[in-house]
């Protein structure tokens, strides 16, 4: 049951990240494709950092060890959190959601788009200065998701805590 949730919140997640990115991408909005998805990796990364200080708070443990260790001051809880919430959420829908494979071919395509290159099937254009500009937004990318989790989680911490 636990890899039907997790697969059926993955697909939620794949879903959310393609409207949410193709919104991105429109030309109301016009963000070009490596940069829509910096902010949709920024926003599943903050929500994957509430989620587990959320689940750290209610279980004690961290859920991504197996032998965390308890914190005083946490509450018990075993039930639907530890069960369902961590997988289903957490690797499910984060997981769908956010996606590095997908920026690495944006940011390095076979020809590095030193260049101009071809519009995307969204109508962006896809140019980057040099060979190493997509290398670059992929740094600042992954930073900005390991800020962006480590805040969740500190928020999370801050707002549940008792």
């Amino acid at each position: 049951m636990e890899i039907i949730a997790v697969m059926l919140a993955g697909g939620a997640g794949a879903i959310a990240r393609f409207g949410l990115d193709r919104r991105l991408k429109s030309a109301r909005i016009g963000m070009p494709a490596l940069t829509s998805l910096t902010v949709i990796n920024v926003i599943g990364s903050i929500v994957l950092g509430l989620l587990l200080g959320i689940a750290y708070i209610y279980s004690g443990a961290t859920p991504l060890s197996s032998h965390g260790e308890a914190i005083a001051g946490t509450r018990a809880n075993t039930g639907f959190l530890s069960a369902w919430m961590i997988p289903m959420l957490g690797i499910g829908f984060c997981g769908g959601f956010t996606t590095f494979s997908t920026a690495i071919v944006e940011a390095l395509p076979p020809r590095l788009r030193s260049h101009d290159g071809p519009a995307t099937e969204h109508g962006a254009s896809t140019k980057n200065p040099s060979p190493w500009a997509g290398f670059g937004q992929l740094l600042v990318m992954t930073a900005g998701c390991v800020v962006a989790a480590l805040l969740g989680y500190v928020v999370a911490l801050l707002l549940f805590a008792p």
